[in-house]
């Protein structure tokens, strides 16, 4: 089966855009609007089509400039866009952005039409430590700055950090000490992700075997390579596993879900590869059992989170939401 060919930003000189289409790239005129198959995705063709069919905009700089502007083409042709120059920049922005410890401060207030609003109030870099006391002092030169009144503050909402918790030096402490009148509360998303994480002990070794066997496929560019192989061979629904990250609630959820509907195909991965260990565990039938169970759990987990999330949510919606989940178990 040949390879499905993939748009290039320089096509648009040609005068086409790239669309889908039954799940393969294509690309369409944007004179005419044709679209051609994905096996036109080549210079002289789609250059072909636009001398023997728009011959007026043949010049393949017209796009470029006409459509994009002499400024947006002065600044594209300035950008060097090779494989190893693309990956070395985005592997600097990941880099500078696991170094940052940034606080964010969300506000919730009514507008003068009295309807509750939900912006970001403040984002700034904590450049040394992250204690309560740091993070107190950025708020205030921030209320400082604009003329904005502690006695104003009705609630205070933290997350789960441990600068935020203290009893003497936590954030919520020093607020009060602002505004004795404020009501604190702590992250209820947060309270809910904590309990998800005590799990019976037979459930933990599961969970932890799920992680090794995915770990096994996912770390190694050739195992990826040979079990998406095998995904596509089988006409797998997915071809690839998903990792698991503590910061993502949501991930262990969709880990689990992920290798429970790809297990066929792992098991045939852990044949080929002699891999007789995770084997005999993946095959034993009270692996089998426990792992549908925490499929089955982390889904409505999941969805509980997302019920807990999003603009606009308080505490009393929440704490509803979690209590109808407990009903439910």
């Amino acid at each position: 089966m040949a390879s499905k060919k993939k748009y290039g930003d320089g096509y648009i000189k040609f005068g086409f855009i790239a669309i889908e289409t039954n799940r393969e790239i294509r690309p369409q005129c944007v004179i005419c609007v044709t679209v051609l198959s994905n096996d036109a995705l080549k210079p002289a063709k789609l250059e072909r089509h636009l001398k023997s069919v728009h011959s007026k905009f043949s010049d393949p700089e017209f796009f470029m400039e006409e459509i994009l502007g002499a400024e947006a083409k002065k600044k594209i042709q300035e950008i060097p866009l090779s494989n190893n120059t693309v990956k070395a920049r985005i592997d600097k922005m990941s880099f500078d952005i696991e170094e940052q410890l940034l606080l964010l401060v969300f506000v919730r207030f009514l507008d003068n039409d009295n309807l509750i609003k939900e912006e970001l109030l403040l984002l700034q870099e904590l450049s040394t430590t992250s204690k309560g006391s740091d993070i107190l002092k950025i708020i205030n030169n921030y209320f400082e700055k604009h003329d904005i009144m502690w006695e104003k503050l009705a609630g205070f909402y933290t997350d789960g950090a441990s600068a935020m918790l203290g009893s003497r030096s936590g954030l919520a402490t020093l607020v009060k000490e602002k505004n004795r009148k404020v009501l604190t509360t702590h992250c209820i998303i947060h309270r809910q992700a904590l309990a998800s994480k005590t799990l019976a002990e037979e459930l933990q070794y599961t969970l932890k075997q799920v992680i090794k066997l995915v770990n096994t496929i996912k770390t190694s560019a050739l195992n990826t390579r040979i079990f998406k192989k095998i995904c596509s061979d089988l006409d797998s629904e997915y071809e690839t596993l998903l990792f698991h990250t503590e910061v993502l609630w949501l991930s262990k959820g969709n880990m689990l879900a992920r290798l429970f509907s790809l297990k066929e195909e792992v098991v045939m991965f852990l044949i080929e590869k002699k891999n007789d260990n995770l084997l005999k565990c993946i095959c034993d039938h009270k692996f089998e059992i426990y792992l549908a169970y925490l499929v089955d759990i982390f889904e409505h987990l999941n969805k509980l989170n997302l019920q807990l999330k999003g603009s606009g949510n308080n505490k009393l919606e929440g704490s509803a939401n979690i209590f109808i989940f407990e009903d439910k178990l």
